[in-house]
């Protein structure tokens, strides 16, 4: 095989796989991008910050922002403070999700960052407690120092942003399971495979509901339509003794594709003049497509749900040569 068409191969075999599994991902990634949504509507939050400058000279810009973190850590900063806001937790709770000092380096600047699912009750939050230090520090005897608004922001990520990060998320999760399936699976997945693994005498196509579910679809329902009643009539002539094989656990499809080819068969003997196109020695009260028998030809039913092991002779106990494949699309 030539290098050209080596490349042409795999490129078909990859466009068969993604054929298959496509739906597949797809569910995971629509999956991952309402996870995302639900989640930014979930977790909306805002956070407000307020700014306390310090004009004067008792402590350096580099020593100011050391004193005033232990001063805000302190019972004597917090406790009026949530006293006002009306909080009764512990002081280790309010500083985790409430409320946080952000001293700026090398400068006489702090920042008060307070928390809360609304834009008012964070900023409530961070003016209160940012008032609360003010009055600390000044108890130690710091003067100059000023509050100033700095403003409120979104404390979550930006609901594009987490739907985008869910579908990521989904997308590589539905691919891992995709090639997890297929590495236990290995489905045939495509009518050239099935033509190289059995070698079939002759080819026939039968419509299946909804073939672009791929691995999804657990069942190929047969469409009921003109074209399959014509497949299933010329089967019936052409191959009215034939053994019915389908290979792995489809006993409910068997039996509904065994009963459409007795029908057709039995509509074509009505029709006929003579029962010679029924073929020799078969009566008219004798179902046709019967059990397994050595030197009969044999109808191998096949769809991309069914393994490539599934197909082999040894697995499906086929015993005859001459093999007719009826593939569900």
């Amino acid at each position: 095989m030539s290098s050209e068409l080596r490349t042409r191969s795999e490129e078909s075999t990859f466009f068969d796989w993604l054929h298959h599994y496509g739906a597949l991902i797809s569910v995971f990634l629509i999956g991952g991008i309402v996870a995302g949504m639900l989640f930014a509507s979930l977790s909306r939050s805002a956070q407000s910050a307020t700014l306390i400058v310090y004009q004067g000279h008792a402590v350096p810009a580099r020593e100011f922002g050391v004193v005033a973190e232990a001063v805000f850590r302190s019972d004597a900063t917090l406790r009026p403070a949530m006293d006002e806001l009306g909080i009764s937790t512990s002081t280790s709770q309010f500083l985790d999700g409430t409320v946080q000092l952000r001293p700026v380096p090398d400068a006489k600047i702090l920042i008060v960052v307070g928390r809360a699912s609304g834009a008012t009750r964070a900023e409530q939050i961070s003016t209160t407690t940012a008032s609360a230090l003010r009055t600390s520090l000044a108890g130690q005897g710091l003067d100059g120092l000023s509050l100033l608004p700095g403003g409120v922001t979104s404390g979550s990520l930006a609901p594009r942003v987490l739907a985008a990060l869910g579908a990521l998320a989904g997308g590589l999760l539905g691919l891992a399971v995709a090639i997890v399936h297929y590495r236990a699976r290995r489905p045939t997945m495509s009518l050239r495979r099935a033509v190289d693994l059995v070698a079939p005498e002759s080819v026939a196509l039968l419509e299946g509901r909804a073939p672009w579910l791929g691995a999804l679809r657990r069942r190929p329902w047969l469409r009921r339509g003109e074209r399959n009643e014509t497949t299933f009539a010329l089967l019936a002539v052409r191959q009215p003794n034939a053994s019915l094989v389908i290979p792995g656990r489809a006993r409910h499809r068997e039996r509904a594709l065994r009963r459409r080819l007795v029908d057709a068969s039995s509509r074509r003997r009505e029709s006929a003049e003579t029962p010679a196109g029924i073929g020799a020695g078969h009566r008219a009260d004798e179902p046709p497509f019967r059990s397994i028998s050595v030197g009969r030809p044999t109808l191998l039913v096949a769809d991309a749900q069914t393994s490539e092991r599934e197909l082999l002779p040894e697995v499906s106990g086929r015993t005859e040569r001459e093999v007719h494949l009826v593939w569900i699309r």
